[in-house]
């Protein structure tokens, strides 16, 4: 039986670790019968647990339960690290423009006031219209009709604990790693990491079946599952992209984007919807450009049998340039910039090259290429597996796009960690000029797509975890000594 001392010295809490903690207040922490403000730091709440300081100190760890966690603090100040911190400044500052900005317009905080107000806001100048359905090569549904749902696999939400995953880590490659020499969210950023770059999901081809569904199916219960209706693959959509007054860049830069899903030289596919790391959502994207001629427009009111709206359909020869515009505009900067000096072609950048390798497409994919890029599992009850059947114990890290396609990859060596070719270099695009100022065409573009195991369903994301979930760092308190 535990004796509790009453002539114990009393512990006084830092005051700043106080206002770190209630500034990192989870849903759950706020919840009857803790305070919405402070937490389990209320009457009601008797017993709070603490991570005994030096003499003399003040408590700067504490939580609710014995298992809480210690937050990673890179200042040392006990503040809770998040992900933020680790991307690159010049991605952060809301005075800086960029070409996805200028296009689609934005909404930037500003709660010290520093923007001017015409920089605060800004409207895109694309509008997409919806898809309506136009074909289809089996059945629409996935389940073959429309009142059949499924329980797809549980995709929580990702967890910054698993640092060597989301940090740049200093190994060129995969192999079994130092644990003690990984960059976690302690480390500095800039000098010793940054955020790695952007999520994407591997596609997983159509020619072998997809492991989809929940092990239990529709039987399956938890606060972590959905139903959800998928579409089958083979259906095809028709939708409009309508753009006023781009610049031959800002064109380009669209175009690329939407040629990726057609080229001819090499098969790529685009994401979109739900249950993308499941192998869903690839889609093909067939796309005409039409351009609207103002001078014809207005010059008479029909054409033909027809409103006389002054499009005409582009050529391939003039889609092209607008997409060598863009990619000499970005080049143009990045060597402005300092930034791959040795690049003359966009495509070669590497960068460019992992983007590519990640939406690469391949109707069959081989046992090899399946299991390269499969999820890591916590219980992973079959071979092959990493390690163990838990395949995060030894924090292993993850190999490059390049590696896993077997490509050339130079990017991590002899690069230094201070701003790493993967951290998001941006470069400086200038001021969109306002429109009225802007003497470029109205454009048109139409685009046909060609949707594979796309779910349309608008679904609530769950909780990560019981206590709601949130993007702060921490980690579990070191056990105490053996005595």
């Amino acid at each position: 039986m535990t004796q509790i001392q009453t002539n114990s010295e009393k512990l006084r809490l830092d005051e700043k670790a106080v206002e770190h903690y209630r500034n990192a207040l989870t849903d759950f922490q706020k919840e009857p019968p803790f305070d919405k403000n402070w937490g389990m730091l209320n009457e009601k709440c008797s017993v709070v647990f603490y991570y005994p300081p030096e003499k003399g100190n003040k408590v700067v760890f504490f939580g609710q339960s014995p298992n809480f966690r210690i937050p990673y603090s890179h200042k040392g100040d006990g503040k809770a690290a998040t992900v933020t911190d680790f991307i690159p400044f010049s991605l952060k500052n809301t005075s800086i423009i960029d070409l996805a900005d200028a296009i689609f317009g934005w909404v930037k905080k500003d709660e010290e006031g520093k923007l001017p107000e015409d920089m605060r806001q800004r409207a895109s100048r694309v509008f997409i219209t919806d898809a309506y359905y136009i074909s289809h090569e089996t059945c629409i549904w996935y389940k073959g009709n429309f009142h059949d749902t499924i329980t797809p696999q549980i995709l929580s939400e990702p967890k910054p604990t698993c640092f060597q995953h989301y940090l740049v880590q200093p190994k060129k490659d995969n192999l079994p790693a130092d644990k003690s020499k990984l960059k976690h969210y302690a480390s500095q950023p800039k000098s010793e990491t940054v955020i790695r770059g952007h999520k994407l999901y591997w596609h997983k081809g159509k020619g072998r079946k997809i492991d989809i569904e929940h092990a239990e199916g529709n039987n399956v219960s938890g606060n972590q599952t959905t139903k959800i209706k998928p579409i089958n693959t083979g259906v095809k959509f028709k939708f409009n992209i309508h753009f006023e007054n781009l610049s031959n860049i800002e064109l380009g830069a669209l175009l690329w984007v939407l040629d990726i899903a057609q080229r001819g030289d090499h098969q790529y596919r685009l994401k979109l919807g739900m249950g993308k790391p499941l192998g869903m959502g690839a889609i093909k994207i067939e796309s005409k450009l039409y351009l609207s001629d103002r001078k014809s427009r207005y010059s008479s009111l029909f054409s033909s049998n027809n409103w006389n709206n002054g499009e005409s359909q582009q050529q391939i020869n003039n889609l092209s340039q607008y997409k060598v515009n863009f990619e000499e505009e970005l080049i143009k900067q990045l060597h402005k910039k300092g930034v791959y000096q040795d690049f003359k072609e966009f495509d070669k950048i590497p960068r460019i090259q992992m983007l590519l390798a990640m939406l690469t497409w391949e109707e069959n994919l081989s046992k090899e290429n399946i299991e390269q890029r499969r999820y890591m599992e916590i219980e992973r009850k079959k071979l092959p597996c990493i390690n163990d059947c838990n395949e995060y114990k030894e924090r292993p890290v993850l190999p490059t796009p390049l590696q896993v396609m077997g490509w050339n990859d130079k990017r991590r060596i002899n690069i230094s960690p201070v701003s790493p070719p993967n951290s998001g270099n941006t470069t400086s695009i200038s001021k969109p000029i306002p429109r009225s100022q802007i003497n470029t065409n109205s454009t048109r573009s139409q685009i046909n797509t060609n949707s594979t195991k796309q779910d349309k369903q608008s679904q609530k994301k769950p909780k990560g975890n019981s206590e709601g979930g949130n993007s702060n760092a921490w980690a579990r308190p070191p056990k105490p000594p053996k005595k």
